[in-house]
This record gives structure tokens, sequence and C-alpha cells, in this order.
């Protein structure tokens, strides 16, 4: 569909959904792949996944709200690869599921340290190295929920509106560089994020309630029809585009809800 041989693609929360599907249909695109993931046992299966198909790609530990653990990491990738051409920085949680004076500082503080910091401290150590190239392309990925939201969705609605607007920032600074950013915003999709709502859950009754009401979202998509757009965004194809917020939805947010 698209090539991108020879093009080094870093991706944050590469272990699992959409970072892990995009991941694959990069690699078999020809990319080069740094699967950064602070889940250290899923990201070597991916690792070993991706070598199945002889994908060029290497397990990366990372935490992404630490900055000692960002810096190193994208050291690392230039030290095995010497190049960063595309930063996809995916990783990120749902955060507490209340309304904002039941949310606890601790967990608000946590939902933007991963959602916005890592997002923030991997562009900060690799905007840098791009500059030097005069080339760079920045993917990150939000949320439709970071344009409208949905009750008990303050905090992950707060980082997914942040990330927006931190997108186009870089997008407008850096622009002169030759360096791009642009931003996917899924939809509900079949992810960790969405299955472990109702896996959590200990009485089996409920369990099956809330795994039957989310299965049956008419725009619940697979992580595959994502990983499309980050492909596409990844790719020549898309030079023109730069600041653009893409909504992946099924017409979630097209639809007024009665």
């Amino acid at each position: 569909m698209f090539k991108l041989d020879e093009k080094v693609i870093l991706i944050t929360g590469g272990a699992s959904g959409i970072g892990k599907s995009s991941a694959r249909l990069l690699g078999e695109s020809g990319a080069k792949l740094a699967i950064c993931d602070i889940n250290k046992e899923e990201g070597n299966k991916v690792i070993e996944e991706l070598e199945v198909k002889g994908i060029e790609a290497k397990y990366f530990n990372c935490d992404v709200s630490n900055p000692e653990s960002v810096q190193k990491t994208v050291s690392q990738v230039i030290d095995f690869w010497g190049k960063i051409d595309v930063a996809f920085l995916n990783a990120g949680i749902e955060g507490p599921a209340d309304k904002l004076q039941d949310i606890s500082y601790t967990d608000w503080k946590k939902t933007f340290s991963v959602n916005v910091d890592g997002i923030f401290l991997a562009a900060k150590f690799i905007l840098p190295l791009m500059e030097e190239e005069n080339s760079g392309n920045i993917i990150i990925t939000s949320s439709n929920l970071g344009m409208s939201t949905l009750p008990g969705k303050a905090a992950y609605s707060a980082t997914k509106a942040a990330i927006i607007m931190l997108a186009k920032s870089i997008a407008v600074d850096y622009k002169d560089s030759d360096i791009r950013a642009n931003v996917v915003c899924p939809g509900p999709v079949k992810t960790p994020l969405v299955t472990n709502r109702w896996e959590e859950i200990d009485d089996p009754v409920e369990r099956e309630k809330v795994k039957n009401a989310i299965l049956s979202i008419p725009q619940l998509m697979e992580v595959e029809e994502v990983a499309k757009t980050v492909l596409f965004l990844a790719s020549d194809a898309s030079k023109a585009y730069n600041g653009e917020t893409f909504v992946i939805d099924n017409g979630a947010r097209a639809e007024l809800a009665e």
C-alpha cells in the first residue's frame, strides 16, 4: 500500500493495541521498528512475532512518564540505527472513570503524567535530532474524546484534548525544519483499554453485562482500522498534512446521540 523502506520508526506503547497493530503494518511496509513499552514481556513477544515475518525490530524498555527513561530510550535507538524518521507517540492510559470531584489528585496526575508528559518528553528528546536532519514526522494518538466527552471521562478527555494542541504546536514551531506532526483520534476500538473494562470485573454476571454492552457498540472498530491511518501518515504520501487531526470512529461523532 505505502512503502516505508529504510525508515526507522519509534513506537511508544508498542506492545499492545493500536501500537502493536500499527507496528505490524508499518513493518510489513518496510520500516525498521523500535518498540518502546513499559511491559517487557509483551514487548519481547511483539518482537518475536515481527521477526517471524522478516521485520527488523528491537524492543526498548521505556516508561514514558520518566524523563531519564525516555532520554535513555531515544539515545539507544539512535545508537542502534543512527536516526529516527518517524515517532509514533501512542502510549496512554484510560485513567479514573469518575466525576471530577471524585478523582483523586494522585490519579489525575498519573493520567497526565503518562498521556501528556509522555508525549512531551518523547518529542522533547526526539525533535532536536530531527532538526539536525532537517526532516521528521511525529504522529500522536489522541482520541475522539479529546474533542467531545462522555460521563466519567474528565481526566482522560482533558489529556487527550491537551495533546491535540501539543501536536499543533509542534507543527507550527518546526515547520521550517520540514518536521510535521499529526494526530489520530480513534473512537471505540478493541484494545486492552476497552477489554479490561470487563476482564477486571469479578462478578461474572456484571462482567458479561459490561462485555455485551461494549461489544454491541455499533461503531466499535478493530485496531487495524486505526493502524491503516498511521501507515498513511508515516508514509511520504501524507507529506502535505501537518497539524491535522484525523478522527477514526466510524461516524460516532457525526451521529447525535439521543
